[in-house]
């Protein structure tokens, strides 16, 4: 039990390694008018494009993430560390990241803290017309991912610093207390990454006049590369020292697949691996898009095969669209542990 626990702690404590920054998703270059091979992943209606009648995509890659809690202070980016090009100075005697926990400074007055990550790499992929009304689409798409909700400023310090005989996450004015009851709010920890194998079919209901409607949907063959949860819906803690950590009523639930694959989720963020299978599932989505085409000269769905004269003049004044994705589910082999303990007490 020892065991697992530090391995779930130290999974968490991995989880949170990231910056306090606001970005957003690639959304110009998914739905542009242009790009089937990205856009149809928010909208598979997008699968049929006016513009060109042919699509074929080696390799893209977009992510995007935020927090309200962290702040990252290194003296390299986060590239450079996920890369591992950072200064040879930074290296331990095993040759990997001496990672000073001062790069990572915490917002003490946050006390619901959250976190999410999302890390998309487009593989090779094809869309094309079969009819001049209906097109299709197939590839590969990788996503990892992670998220943090629900965890107070309290047990984050416990994740953060962990027990030491340094009293770390015991020093400054948020620094925990020995003798102390802490409460254990309802959070949940996850991380994932799978990959999706997947079919695309969209095509024209529409188009008279000014109105041109066209509709998709996405059939996926989902397969999960690992996965870990840590999560409780309550509880107390206090220290006993620097050293021991006491639990009352906890109430505590986590999963993960084997240990290479659920540490491994966010390495080599933007590759496509095919090792570490760990289970599988299915997944779709559906979505329509609605173009008010006023201009009368506009090319229409008819037009000659291989015609794209027009292709830099917008067709559209303007237009919407709506999509329900991410429909799915992966079964995973794994452990999974039920922690429902009225007392005890681990040395970390």
């Amino acid at each position: 039990m020892k065991n697992n626990i530090t391995k779930s702690i130290l999974l968490a404590s991995a989880v949170i390694l990231t910056a306090k920054l606001h970005a957003q998703q690639t959304i110009g270059l998914q739905m542009g008018n242009h790009n089937a091979s990205y856009a149809y992943a928010l909208n598979p209606a997008q699968t049929y494009s006016s513009k060109n009648r042919f699509y074929f995509n080696f390799w893209g890659a977009g992510a995007g993430f935020t927090n309200n809690f962290l702040t990252y202070s290194a003296p390299f980016s986060l590239w450079q560390m996920g890369a591992g090009n950072y200064p040879d100075k930074y290296k331990n005697a095993a040759g990997n990241l001496d990672f000073n926990p001062s790069w990572l400074k915490l917002d003490g007055n946050t006390d619901n803290w959250k976190l999410y990550y999302l890390d998309e790499a487009y593989g090779p992929s094809m869309h094309f017309r079969i009819t001049p009304r209906t097109a299709i689409g197939f590839g590969i798409k990788s996503v990892a991912g992670m998220s943090i909700t629900g965890v107070n400023k309290n047990l984050g310090n416990l994740f953060r610093f962990g027990l030491d005989s340094n009293g770390q996450g015991f020093s400054g004015p948020n620094g925990a207390q020995i003798g102390v009851d802490y409460d254990i709010s309802r959070f949940s920890i996850n991380t994932d990454k799978w990959q999706e194998w997947f079919f695309s079919l969209a095509g024209v209901t529409r188009d008279k006049g000014r109105h041109f409607t066209k509709w998709g949907a996405t059939g996926k063959m989902l397969l999960g590369m690992g996965a870990a949860h840590l999560g409780s819906t309550g509880g107390t803690y206090r220290f006993n020292n620097y050293n021991q950590v006491q639990f009352n009523n906890l109430q505590s639930t986590w999963f993960h697949t084997d240990d290479e694959s659920a540490t491994r989720t966010l390495t080599s963020p933007f590759g496509m691996k095919f090792d570490f299978i760990q289970g599988g599932g299915l997944g779709a989505d559906i979505g329509f898009m609605y173009e008010n085409r006023p201009e009368k000269g506009r090319k229409r769905y008819n037009n000659p095969w291989f015609d794209c004269l027009d292709e830099d003049k917008n067709e559209y004044r303007w237009r919407f669209g709506s999509s329900l994705t991410d429909l799915g589910f992966i079964v995973y082999g794994g452990q999974n542990r039920l922690i429902n303990n009225k007392n005890a007490t681990w040395n970390v």
